[in-house]
This record gives structure tokens, sequence and C-alpha cells, in this order.
């Protein structure tokens, strides 16, 4: 697939704080910062104002045409979000007849699954992290859309530790049934109704961030796959598989086995320290298997544990998380811009051969950026491989169940 098979929406319009970008010739890579199964992301130099971006360069050539719809959903998903607590995407160009290169806003403090690898997180952050995510999921619900994909990973931290949700891929438009009918997301974070490929709503948002506050406070996922055949015996003849084609088994499977550890049973929370009593009912009442007794995003917000964090905080002045490092007022940006250069008053020095210093795509799946683990936090046992549901993969055709409420 090249660039001009797409049907790219229009352009943002250079204003304040967004300005106008020409090409991939203005940009210094300064290094990768995260990749994909298709895409690479670089911390950039804007050269002619300094400013540092992320950039994301989608290789094309990776996919076929049937992944169109999802490229051009993402960037028109993407574009129409304008939240403090969702990543902004300034602009898009070709950079090649087969790479698109998307210009994001830069979170220097990494990711909420590298943040859960550290020390452990008082009751405090968790509620200012949880109702930062919360309100980015109220903007996405209230822009027509549902975000399907939210976890650690996709909770970025920006110089003041204010969360800024990222990766639109999987971003569905409420009047869209047939995409939101499809498998997508990861696959601890998937609702029942995702995992048995029928239509998700915000309720299935709601699901997973119910995940995202059991994990948070317990340092581990909520519900556990079941792998036994005896176990798997006692749960699943309630389950229909309607899709029995043998090249998919082994990934009905694994849906199988998730869907079958969420219902084995009572939510456990185990015997360690424990969630305060309103962010334990919170926890329980999001991840209840009828979406239809889910409570939606704006009960969540006015939630006991929710209320004191919406208290101390307004619209244009947000409650952001104290810093891990002291910083001067000085130097901690009122609005959230593009991070200068303050270090390097000269643009980058290009190569000899006045190209620009670009990488050849050499495409590789990574969970995230290596983190030291806590010693008291075990490693999640898919830490190192690929995310078992891919962007790329024919989600929307492994079949479905058919034992869910309505």
């Amino acid at each position: 697939m090249q660039v001009s098979d797409l049907r790219l929406p229009s352009r943002p319009l250079p204003s304040e704080g967004r300005p106008s970008f020409r090409g991939a010739f203005e940009f210094f890579l300064e290094g990768e910062i995260g990749s994909g199964g298709f895409s690479r992301v670089f911390s950039a130099v804007h050269i002619p104002t300094q400013r540092r971006y992320a950039l994301k360069r989608i290789d094309l050539s990776l996919l076929s045409l049937s992944n169109k719809p999802n490229i051009e959903r993402e960037l028109e998903a993407h574009l129409r979000m304008d939240s403090v607590f969702i990543v902004k995407l300034f602009d898009f160009f070709a950079e090649s007849p087969t790479v698109l290169a998307l210009v994001l806003e830069f979170c220097p403090g990494g990711n909420l699954f590298q943040r859960l690898g550290g020390a452990a997180m008082s009751t405090g952050e968790i509620r200012t992290i949880f109702c930062q995510v919360a309100s980015a999921i109220s903007h996405v619900h209230g822009r027509g859309y549902v975000l399907r994909d939210l976890k650690p990973e996709n909770v970025l931290l920006d110089s003041q530790n204010c969360v800024k949700i990222c990766d639109f891929g999987w971003c569905a438009p409420l009047d869209d049934l047939t995409f939101r009918s499809s498998r997508a997301g990861t696959l601890a974070y998937m609702s029942p109704e995702s995992l048995c490929a029928q239509p998700q709503d915000q309720a299935s948002d709601l699901w997973s961030l119910g995940v995202l506050l059991f994990e948070m406070f317990l340092n581990k996922e909520p519900f556990v796959p079941i792998k036994s055949v005896e176990e798997l015996g006692d749960i699943l003849p309630t389950i229909t598989r309607i899709d029995a084609r043998p090249h998919l088994a082994d990934q009905l499977d694994m849906f199988r086995e998730q869907l079958a550890g969420i219902m084995r049973g009572p939510l456990s929370f185990g015997t360690g320290p424990q969630p305060p009593p309103e962010a334990r009912a919170l926890i329980i009442s999001l991840l209840n298997f009828d979406r239809r007794s889910r409570p939606s995003i704006e009960q969540v917000l006015r939630s006991p544990f929710a209320r004191e964090q919406i208290l101390h905080s307004s619209p244009s002045n947000p409650a952001r998380p104290q810093p891990r490092r002291a910083a001067s007022a000085a130097s901690a940006p009122s609005q959230p811009a593009p991070q200068p250069i303050a270090r390097n008053p000269q643009p980058p020095q290009l190569p000899a051969s006045s190209q620009p210093r670009f990488f050849t795509p050499q495409i590789e799946v990574r969970k995230s950026q290596p983190f030291v683990p806590n010693p008291g936090r075990p490693l999640r046992p898919d830490a190192s491989v690929e995310r078992p549901v891919s962007r790329s993969g024919p989600v929307s055709s492994l079949g479905s169940f058919s034992n869910l409420p309505d």
C-alpha cells in the first residue's frame, strides 16, 4: 500500500503552537523511542523552531489495502480530539511514497506501564492519574468514538507527569457498527463483549478503565486466563464457538481462555495491601460482566473515589500528579505545547551529504521501552512478546461467542 492509496483528511492549519511543517527534511531524528508492527516513533527536533516532537513513521509497504480504512479512521479520529489529556496530533505528511509521517506531541515522562514497574504508587497519585484518564475517555466518547485500546502502554506522561492518551488505531465511531463489532485491543484489557466479537460501546472502555485501576492498586491484572483442561471443561460448555475454522483455532482458544478467566468467579483482590473502600467499590462496578450494569463515564467522574480529585481541579487548571523530579516553575510550561530545545541554540548539524538523518525501516515488535522492574512486582508474562491482538491481523473474522447479554 502507498500513501496515494489513502483518502487522507485535510491537514491542520498552522496556528499558535502549531507551526507549519513542510516535510521530513525539517526534522533531525535524535533516536528511536518506540516501535510496533509497522511503525517506528522517534524523538525529533524541528530545526526551524528548535522544538521537540514525536515523529511516528508508518511503513505502509508492510500493510495491505485491507488496512486502508484503519489508517484513515485513526487519522480522522485523532484529529477530532482536543483535550489536555490526549496526545496532540499536530500534522502529517508523506515522507516517501510508502511512509506516512505523523507529528505528535512529545511526552518525556515515559508511559504508565513503566511507572508501574517502579516504586509503589500512592493513592493520591493513582487517583490523579485515574481521573485524568477518565477525563480523556469522556472526551473521546463526547466526540462520538470508542477508544477500544486503553492500557498502561498507551497512557503517556508529559514533563509534569500529566496524563496523555495516545494510539487511536482501534478507535471506532459509534455509528460504525461493523468495525466496532470486531475484536480489538490488548487481551488483558478486552471487555467480555470484545472477546466475543460483539459490538463494543462506551461501556467497553469502562471495563478497560476498571482493569487499569485494579492494576495501579494491586500491581497485577485482575483476570488470569484459564488454561487447565479440567477448569475449562467446567466453564466453557456455556460458550458457543461460532467460527471453528482450523487456522483460527489457536487464536480462538486464546480468547476463550481469557473469557473463562473472567467467568471463573468473583473478582479477587488477594490478601495484600488493599485499595480504599471507595476505589474497591468502583473497580467492582466497572468490571461487571453485564455491560448494562457498568457505570457511565459521568458517574465514574462523580464517584466518591474521583470526587475528591475533581473538587480540586478544573478544565483550565487540571490537577497533576507530583513530578518524580523537582522542577522549577520557570521551566514548567503552562500549556501542553511541544518542548523547546534550550540546550542547543543552533540547528543540529546535518550529515555532510546535506541529507536529513533518517533510518531504513527495520520494523520490530516491542511492548515498550526497557525498564527496571520493582523487585516485588513480577514481570508480566507477555512483557517481551508481541501483543496477542495485532492491528494488522484479521481480527474481525475470528468469529464470536453468543452467551453475553445484549
